[in-house]
This record gives structure tokens, sequence and C-alpha cells, in this order.
């Protein structure tokens, strides 16, 4: 699970929430979750999410950075689990708090938090590479130079 302001949850809906973004039935993954956990701890902490599915991520929206915190460390592998039986498949799970979540979601429309994440990571690699041009350079710069 990734620690990113941006797990695996139920059916989706068909219609559809912000910038395109398919919602979900998040209520099936927490029917599972709550037959895991006792309920004071359930209602603590995973009562109040909500989540939406982009693609192949799941973003969990928490409501501040102690609920996103406890999930990730203490609930994450649960949470991977549920999502999993109830996509039957493996996604990406994201623990986003919600303000944070919406900031970003406007800051950035129309694009998804996992469409510009992607974006950013393929950006790195460039100058990455771009780097190691550079070091290349640099090292065949000190090199000696032989004049016959």
């Amino acid at each position: 699970m990734e620690d990113h302001s941006p797990a695996h949850f139920t059916k989706m809906r068909d219609d559809k929430g912000k910038k395109g973004e398919k919602k979900m039935d998040w209520e099936e993954v927490k029917k599972i979750l709550a037959q895991e956990l006792s309920a004071h701890s359930f209602e603590r902490w995973i009562g109040s999410t909500t989540a939406v599915l982009d693609h192949d991520w799941v973003i969990v929206k928490c409501t501040d950075e102690q609920q996103r915190n406890m999930l990730q460390t203490k609930y994450g592998s649960l949470i991977i689990d549920a999502v999993q039986t109830v996509f039957g498949s493996s996604m990406t799970v994201v623990l986003a708090i919600e303000e944070e979540y919406e900031r970003l979601a406007k800051r950035y429309a129309p694009m998804s938090l996992r469409e510009y994440v992607l974006a950013l990571e393929q950006r790195m690699q460039q100058l990455e590479e771009r780097v190691q041009r550079c070091e290349q350079l640099i090292d065949q710069l000190q090199q000696p130079n032989i004049v016959h």
C-alpha cells in the first residue's frame, strides 16, 4: 500500500464520480472488514471511509491523517484481502485524506489522480535518463585527453 495522499473494494456502479471516476459499492468491502474487526475498531477506523475506483486503483478516502496512518499500518493487509475478495483481482490501493484528494482533483482536472501520478512517474524516468546522460558526459570530459 502506498503512503501517498493518494485498497480494493466491491462492485462498481455505472454512475460517474468526479473527473470520470466510477464510484463503487465500497459497502461490500466494508461488510467483509466488519466481520474481521471488533465493532469498536470498525466504527472508529473503517466506518467513515468512502472510496472511488480509478481504473485499477481503489482510492480510499480517509477523514484525517491519523485514520490514514492507522489503515495503512494496522489494517492494510485486511483491506487488500477484502478488496481482492470483492474484485477477484489485484488492484492498487491508495489511501488519501479526503480534503487533500478533493484539492488535487480540482487542481489537476480533467486528469484523475492515477493519471497524474503515472504522468509524474514518466516524467521522473525521463529526468533520470537525462541525469545519466549528463553524468556520462562529465565522465568523458574528466578523462585525460591524449593529443598526438
